[in-house]
């Protein structure tokens, strides 16, 4: 198994190359280099240990999406893995220093409990669950809130499941 460091460490090589291979100096500031951002997946049960992250990968990456921390369920409530969470994100913020990184929390939805071997039907019923979310009336409040709690810059959904143009009732 591929440890984070090394998952860093080459992405932070593919970053680079792609950057010079697109002609963006990264340590210049200008226009250029403005419009080019470089996302970040952490999964917050990885970084833990404040040493498995690096403060020179924070040179580049411009945008971090705290990952696995968090979900909602189809009542539109938002559960934290609380004590994940904060350790990861004071961890993060330390790396970060003082360099404009945002900081987003990727949401997890409601999952599908049905048994159906269909994948199809899985799918369905896994946007089923969160559509009962995002009508509950109640979601977009108790996202707010957990933003503001925490000082994140956005939120991100792995929004997966809108696999055909049929009616959701």
């Amino acid at each position: 198994m591929i440890g984070i460091k090394k998952i860093i460490t080459v992405f932070m090589a593919i970053a680079t190359i792609i950057s010079g291979f697109l002609g963006i100096d990264v340590a210049k500031d200008d226009k250029k280099v403005d419009s080019f951002r470089v996302k970040s997946y952490v999964v917050g049960e990885y970084i833990q240990d404040i040493n498995s992250l690096h403060t020179e990968d924070f040179d580049i990456i411009t945008d971090v999406i705290l990952f696995g921390s968090a979900r909602f369920d189809s009542e539109g409530n938002v559960n934290l893995e609380k004590e994940e969470l904060e350790t990861a994100l004071n961890n993060l913020r330390q790396v970060i220093g003082d360099r404009d990184v945002k900081i987003t929390l990727n949401l997890l939805g409601p999952v599908y409990t049905g048994n159906s071997p269909d994948w199809q039907e899985q799918m369905n019923g896994q946007s089923d669950e969160h559509n009962k979310a995002f009508r509950s009336g109640v979601l977009e409040d108790n996202i707010i809130a957990v933003l503001e709690e925490y000082d994140f810059d956005g939120v991100h959904f792995d929004y997966e499941y809108p696999t055909n143009l049929r009616a959701h009732m």
